[in-house]
């Protein structure tokens, strides 16, 4: 075989072999991924609007003695949950029981010294009318008489004084509570200056406060606290622990602060939330949710949102079955959908499985879905 015959079948067969290689190139770059989609939807929703609250107790109060005395008894244990007039704490009864005696005393015998100055003013005013006494004499037994009443009002009083002082020595709730922990021991002298006793925090209550801009919102909680007044409130706001869990309690909008504060302009509202299973403590970072009214809006799956340096998107598919990347702005997440705000249109479709297989400019064979 010559050479110029074997160039010409060597170029037929290279031309032939790229050929081929060529057409199976164009036809893989054409094969549709599959993926499932779904339609952007429009719904009902209840937008939260979140706040960082802080519980706090309704009444936290002070245990502290009336009286300086030797601590003899304790009543109750730390921590222990207590009835209002309960007894926490006793003093030492006997020195107060001593000046009540003598108080006691002092008043029988300033009660006898006024019944005799009666008597004595009784008989002088008869001699006095009768032209028997002189009006020098009679002024000076109406001063004793006088004398005699201040002092027994005087022992009168410091009867009553000792008489709770002594009441005094044992020491009761306030109120229904908690008990905190205690510095003091058995023996020591407390005084009514020095560090308290122990604290008593009502618990069956919780108040959340919260800060809310004066632009946005503040008419919504003073509109609600009216309704409470009124009974007839269906303002929600619920409560989220720091762990995530959700608290199974509702509150209701309590107070509203008078006045803005100038450097933040938020203004104070209280929220009240019933503890009963005490699960709730003083002092505890809350998220406060409140649920707004219902409002129609766009709403995309989670699963379908993506994110870069450039913001959230979605991979939509076009009406020439071609996957484009598109940003969109979203007011609120809510458990397993975005809320959008725009960028996106009603029933558009937007790959939903398969992301992974997918980058824009991709043709796809889509898949309705009836959820995300």
């Amino acid at each position: 075989m010559t050479k110029s015959v074997l160039y010409a079948a060597l170029t037929f067969s290279l031309t032939f072999l790229f050929g081929c290689d060529t057409d199976n190139a164009t036809v893989a770059s054409v094969s549709p991924v599959s993926v499932n989609t779904i339609a952007v939807s429009q719904s009902d929703t209840f937008p939260i609007t979140e706040y960082v609250g802080r519980t706090r107790a309704p009444e936290d109060v002070q245990i502290r003695p009336l009286v300086s005395g030797r601590l003899i008894h304790k009543a109750v244990s730390e921590g222990a949950d207590v009835e209002k007039g309960e007894l926490l704490y006793e003093l030492d009864p006997k020195p107060f029981q001593v000046r009540l005696n003598a108080a006691k005393a002092e008043r029988a015998k300033t009660k006898a010294q006024l019944a005799q100055a009666k008597r004595t003013l009784t008989r002088a005013s008869k001699l006095h009318s009768e032209g028997s006494l002189s009006p020098l004499e009679f002024e000076e037994i109406q001063l004793e008489h006088t004398t005699a009443l201040a002092s027994y009002e005087i022992a009168n009083s410091e009867f009553d004084k000792a008489q709770l002082e002594l009441d005094w020595t044992q020491i009761t709730s306030p109120i229904k509570g908690r008990v905190s922990n205690s510095e003091y021991s058995l023996g020591d002298i407390v005084t009514p200056e020095g560090q308290p006793l122990t604290t008593v925090v009502k618990l069956d209550t919780t108040w959340v406060n919260i800060s809310v801009n004066e632009t946005s919102g503040l008419a919504e909680f003073q509109k609600a606290m009216i309704l409470n007044q009124s009974h007839a409130s269906d303002f929600d706001v619920n409560l989220k622990l720091a762990n995530g869990i959700r608290y199974p309690h509702a509150g209701q909008v309590g107070f509203v602060d008078n006045r803005v504060d100038v450097e933040t302009g938020t203004i104070t509202v209280r929220l009240n939330f019933p503890n009963p299973q005490l699960l709730l403590l003083p002092g505890q970072y809350v998220t406060v949710e409140v649920v707004d009214d219902s409002i129609a809006s766009l709403s995309v799956p989670s699963k379908a949102v993506q994110y870069d340096q450039g913001g959230h998107f979605v991979y939509a598919v076009d009406s020439q079955a071609t996957v484009q990347k598109k940003y969109f702005k979203w007011y609120q997440q809510l458990s397993d959908i975005f809320l959008v705000e725009s960028g996106l249109t009603l029933g558009e479709h937007i790959v939903v499985d398969g992301l992974q297989k997918v980058k824009p400019g991709t043709i796809v064979d889509a898949a309705m879905t009836e959820e995300g």
